[in-house]
């Protein structure tokens, strides 16, 4: 299956906040939860996470699941099986939300 995003989604990555939640990881403090991708859709503004953000960056109608999940395992330090599920949940919120479809 093919993701991609709803062509009338707007978002940006806030490369900032991104920079400080790399570096809050790399310290060892927690800061996964934090937004680094905002989404506007219907007038509401919502925040991605770092990995939610990779993924979202990821789904451009060219790469499968297993794509993306070889591409997020060279900067992630996780097991193929949890990443693996992590994205597959992700994808179908997104999908579930109407913000990814599908191909």
């Amino acid at each position: 299956m093919i993701f991609r995003h709803r062509p009338n989604i707007a978002w940006r990555e806030e490369k900032e906040a991104r920079q400080e939640v790399v570096a809050a990881l790399e310290e060892g403090r927690e800061a996964a939860d934090e937004g680094t991708l905002i989404l506007v859709d219907a007038g509401r503004i919502f925040e991605l996470n770092l990995l939610g953000a990779d993924i979202w960056k990821l789904c451009d109608g060219r790469r499968s699941v297993e794509e993306i999940v070889d591409e997020l395992q060279q900067g992630y330090d996780v097991g193929r099986r949890e990443l693996e599920s992590d994205v597959r949940d992700f994808l179908e919120e997104m999908k579930e939300r109407g913000w990814l479809l599908t191909e």
